[in-house]
């Protein structure tokens, strides 16, 4: 009989050990296939939300064909005379960090690392030079409006902002925070610009009214293909700085003019 009953209690135990054996791989099986669908499951919880965006852009454009213009058809014909001055040109705004333009835009998440974004833009700029040349007086405008349209994808390496990475903080430590908790991200837009180039020069003298008056108008139409580098810094309550660098490809005409690398700095809201 104790043979008996110790037989009964090892196959107890053997029939305890098998089920609880059983219960391991169903449970490692079931951490397994929770693993392998987490992606999934990461992007169907992931919360997407809506941006809004504002800021500016700075360019520096190549200005080759506007400018090459400006000398043969006024600098080299009329250089004769004396103190001639030549005219504020585009070129002398671009040096200076003066031509900018206005950006609006809106977007939405798509991915924990991606977003998109739409932006539309516009900018105007005239300048006009005015000289005297004894009895001679020279007035030169040069004039400037363009629209935008740019749709942008955006990648973060990284991952997103935290907005919450700066609860709490003020003053420098926020500052400290901010940049301490920023993503750098890659963009490329591709979209259409629309330019409006025009000129006007006149020559005038005393008694004799207009010498001579020149006026050109030209409609640009183009593609433009832009990669961007940023960074995005949480500055506030679902709010962020952007500072972005950009080169800008142009076409299929007037690449030589308008070409060029960007800079430009954005605020978005997430809500």
């Amino acid at each position: 009989m104790k043979i008996l009953s110790w037989v009964f209690v090892c196959m107890s135990l053997g029939l305890a050990c098998a089920w609880a054996s059983d219960e391991e791989k169903s449970t490692v099986s079931d951490q397994l296939t929770l693993s392998l669908e987490d992606p999934a499951q990461e992007q169907a919880a992931y919360d997407k939300h809506w941006y809004f965006g504002v800021g500016g852009t700075n360019y520096h454009p190549r200005l080759r064909e506007s400018e090459g213009q400006i000398q043969r058809e006024l600098n080299g014909l009329f250089d004769w005379m004396p103190r001639w001055k030549k005219p504020t040109t585009f070129a002398d705004w671009r040096d200076d960090f003066m031509l900018w333009d206005f950006v609006a835009g809106f977007g939405r998440d798509l991915t924990p690392k991606t977003n998109w974004m739409l932006w539309f833009g516009s900018a105007a700029g005239s300048m006009t030079s005015r000289e005297r040349y004894g009895l001679i007086s020279t007035k030169i405008n040069f004039k400037r409006s363009s629209l935008f349209l740019a749709p942008e994808l955006f990648y973060y390496p990284l991952g997103k902002v935290d907005y919450g990475s700066i609860d709490g903080t003020h003053g420098l430590q926020r500052v400290r925070a901010a940049l301490a908790n920023a993503k750098p991200y890659l963009s490329l837009v591709t979209g259409f610009t629309f330019v409006k180039a025009e000129a006007d020069v006149k020559f005038k003298a005393p008694a004799l009214g207009t010498l001579f008056r020149q006026e050109q108008s030209e409609n640009h139409y183009m593609y433009t293909v832009s990669p961007r580098v940023g960074l995005t810094m949480p500055i506030g309550k679902n709010t962020s700085l952007n500072p972005v660098f950009i080169y800008l490809f142009n076409g299929p005409n007037h690449s030589t003019e308008y070409n060029g690398w960007a800079l430009s700095f954005t605020v978005r809201w997430q809500f």
